[in-house]
């Protein structure tokens, strides 16, 4: 923004403020944890981020694929039920005396129950059975304390939104708009700044189409309006847009007195009303 030395020359880049503002809504989720820096691929906190999200998601993946092999259940037995029971099969399923054992009978009635045996030609035994469960459960709970490490580590409440984020935002490194957020001394302020001024540009951009499409356009019917929607901006934003609503807003004057009354409404009047507070250039 340094390099817009003027009124007018801000004025013709309207875009370039929407730019902004737009990155900066995309960015809003980063800075406001403090991770501008998982942006720069070439960073160490960056490539350390990547390496750990990796092995979540593969540990993920293999929690799911154990998942997918247990199949069969009507009802899964809890964490808890499965450790026990699986002790249980453990010592007496391969006894000769295991029907006189109250804790077997209990088991074999609840997999019953759960499990449908006659699903498979050879039915598992409840060994196997509830190993395989509790190894579904295990790799569960180690893919959610990788996640958990991960998301407490780095202050991220949505670790998948956070990583389309950072992929997004990487492919559009090359966009001087996001360079330049990225670079500003005060990045995390600057971006919290331009994304409040994303809802306010969208509103500023629907009118000045709208305004700019009427063949006979009115500035002084226009002007507060613009005025209004531009209310929320910093001054010299906001004299940016307000100064490309004059200039591209105003056709050329075809005669002197139209160029007259064209300098008027550039400097400040028209009919005896005064425009709003003067646009200033940026220093």
């Amino acid at each position: 923004m340094e390099t817009l030395r003027s009124a007018r020359e801000h004025a013709t880049r309207l875009d370039e403020l929407k730019s902004l503002a737009l990155q900066a809504t995309l960015l809003l989720p980063l800075a406001s944890a403090g991770l501008l820096r998982l942006v720069d691929p070439a960073h160490p906190d960056a490539q350390a981020f990547e390496m750990r999200y990796a092995e979540v998601k593969q540990l993920q993946k293999a929690a799911e694929e154990a998942a997918a092999q247990n199949t069969g259940w009507h009802r899964k037995l809890s964490v808890e039920d499965t450790m026990a029971g699986l002790e249980v099969a453990r010592r007496h399923e391969d006894s000769f005396w295991r029907f006189l054992s109250g804790r077997w009978r209990r088991l074999s009635k609840t997999l019953k129950a759960a499990y449908d045996f006659s699903a498979r030609a050879v039915p598992p035994t409840a060994v196997s059975l509830l190993a395989q469960l509790l190894q579904e459960y295990e790799a569960a709970a180690t893919a959610q304390r990788a996640r958990q490490s991960l998301e407490t580590d780095y202050r991220i409440a949505q670790l998948e939104m956070t990583w389309l984020a950072v992929e997004r935002l990487r492919g559009k490194l090359h966009e001087p708009s996001l360079q330049y957020l990225l670079h500003h001394p005060q990045a995390a302020e600057t971006v919290r700044t331009l994304s409040a001024l994303q809802e306010p540009l969208l509103k500023l951009e629907t009118l000045l189409s709208q305004t700019l499409a009427d063949p006979a356009p009115s500035l002084s019917a226009t002007w507060p309006t613009c005025w209004k929607a531009s209310a929320s901006m910093p001054p010299h934003w906001k004299s940016s847009c307000l100064c490309w609503v004059i200039t591209h807003h105003c056709p050329p004057p075809s005669n002197p007195r139209s160029a007259a009354s064209l300098d008027a409404r550039r400097t400040g009047s028209r009919h005896g009303r005064q425009i709003p507070p003067a646009i200033i250039p940026l220093q």
